[in-house]
């Protein structure tokens, strides 16, 4: 059985871990928006994967860029990135 100090103090605990967590999301930003993450292996040829907004970003025709032909070492890369 809780008592009443017992509950006052349940609830002041509570309600500072709260505070203490609204504050920390709004000094690093956190506005709780989801972002669906993208496997850097299930871009296309003809796309990126961009680290910043975790996708995979088309190309830009204009600059030329080609996909890389070394795929086997990129995939070495992200594996050992993890």
């Amino acid at each position: 059985m809780v008592t009443r100090n017992g509950f006052d103090m349940l609830f002041t605990n509570a309600l500072v871990c709260w505070v203490l967590v609204q504050i920390i999301s709004l000094t690093y930003g956190f506005s709780g928006e989801m972002l669906p993450y993208s496997d850097p292996n299930t871009c296309a040829d003809n796309e990126y994967f961009d680290p910043s907004s975790l996708k995979c970003i088309p190309c830009n025709d204009v600059k030329n860029l080609e996909p890389t032909k070394d795929s086997e070492l990129l995939n070495k890369i992200i594996i050992f990135n993890k």
